[in-house]
């Protein structure tokens, strides 16, 4: 059961934030969702944050270990809830595009990100992806907010239809 935290007015939208016990992982979980004003009318795209995407969970000891927690021993299970895997098997899921940033001071990017494995999966699926990488941040607060902008940007113009 979702918890409304908070609500607040922003950027001529809403931004609310949930509490929410998630049963999978046995833990608290708190995030943050912003109704831009055209989410009154209808249906609009999301944007969303993950603390360390992980891109490829079937390759490392702690992704197996979860993904067979929550799905079972039998592996061929698995590539459905993994993000390369599926790209791999697409065709042009999101012809405007994904942009994923990446901190290469992320302490989990060597051994468990991948983010390498999902552009692969992007190019084999013609998918669009941008891919930047940033020196000296992590996943946390001040890389978010030092680059949030840039992605709502990204969002508006592949929205609007404008170039650049």
């Amino acid at each position: 059961m979702l918890e409304l935290i908070s609500e607040h007015a922003w950027f001529g939208g809403v931004q609310r934030f949930y509490n929410h016990h998630s049963k999978e992982i046995g833990l608290p979980m708190r995030f943050s969702v912003f109704l831009p004003p055209p989410a009154q009318a209808g249906k609009v795209p999301a944007l969303f944050y993950l603390a360390g995407l992980i891109c490829a969970p079937t390759q490392f000891l702690w992704g197996v270990k979860a993904v067979s927690t929550f799905l079972g021993s039998k592996q061929e299970h698995w590539r459905q809830y993994d993000t390369s895997a599926l790209m791999e098997k697409s065709i042009t899921p999101f012809p405007s595009g994904i942009l994923i940033d990446q901190g290469l001071s992320d302490k989990f990017l060597p051994d468990q990100l991948f983010p390498q494995t999902f552009e692969a999966a992007c190019q084999q699926a013609q998918q669009p992806l941008e891919l930047p990488t940033h020196a000296d941040y992590d996943h946390g607060y001040y890389f978010i907010s030092t680059f949030v902008g840039e992605h709502i940007r990204f969002h508006h113009r592949k929205l609007s239809g404008v170039a650049g």
